[in-house]
């Protein structure tokens, strides 16, 4: 804002300052040089040029503020009520009621007469009776029943019993003592259970009772399976059969 005021001044008093000289010109000084008064001339022709050619800046505009923000509330929207559009009934088609045909009425049949027969002449085979009318004449003789199988009784089993001295058919083969056992001189008895059946045949061989060696079980076990016994009998029956046989496992006398 200052500096255009002073750019006045100064070409103002620059102007006044040539046209004075112009006017009145001044004595050189001993000792000055001839052409001074051209050099103030052109000093002042100078800052007049110099002043003519520097722009000047406008006035810069104050800054505006920016107007305050104004909150706006948004109106509500108003809900407008639904107008319902009214619904024009669907016209409902009546059923078709197909008329009555009339009845048609069907002519009647006439009446056949049927024509009188013939008056039959009596014959000789006409007086007998015809075959079928003879067997239909005859009494049926009455179906003989068959005889019906009497249902087959089977015999009951046997009831199974117990021997305590059996037979053989051979003389019984004594076991064999085991040769582990007789190292560590080991003894016990073993009783073995052999059931039989009605023909003296072994069933199953087990043992009942044992010597608390499994090597002398086994020996006994296997003694007994090679035996063969005779069936016993009850009232001249033979019936399956138990026998129980204890078999004693004992080493001879040490010296």
């Amino acid at each position: 804002m200052l500096r255009w005021p002073l750019f006045l001044l100064l070409s103002l008093a620059a102007h006044v300052a040539a046209s004075w000289l112009l006017r009145e010109p001044v004595q050189p000084l001993a000792g000055q040089q001839a052409d001074a008064p051209q050099v103030l001339r052109i000093a002042a022709i100078q800052l007049q040029a110099a002043a003519k050619q520097e722009p000047v800046a406008p006035p810069s505009a104050p800054a505006s503020e920016p107007p305050p923000a104004v909150a706006t509330a948004k109106p509500e929207p108003v809900s407008t009520p639904a107008v319902k559009t009214p619904v024009a009934p669907v016209p409902v088609a009546k059923p078709v009621v197909a008329a009555p045909k009339p009845a048609v009425a069907e002519p009647k049949p006439k009446p056949v007469v049927a024509p009188e027969p013939a008056p039959r002449v009596a014959s000789a085979s006409s007086a007998q009776p015809s075959a079928p009318e003879k067997a239909a004449g005859k009494a049926k003789a009455p179906a003989t029943p068959k005889p019906v199988a009497a249902p087959v009784t089977q015999s009951p089993e046997p009831v199974e019993v117990v021997s305590h001295q059996p037979s053989f058919l051979q003389p019984p083969k004594p076991p064999s003592y085991p040769a582990t056992a007789r190292r560590r001189n080991q003894e016990g008895t073993v009783l073995v259970e052999v059931r039989l059946d009605r023909n003296g045949a072994q069933r199953d061989v087990q043992v009942l009772r044992s010597s608390g060696v499994s090597s002398l079980d086994q020996a006994a076990v296997k003694a007994v399976s090679g035996w063969r016994f005779k069936p016993e009998t009850v009232a001249g029956q033979p019936v399956p059969s138990r026998v129980q046989i204890p078999i004693a496992f004992a080493l001879a006398a040490r010296r």
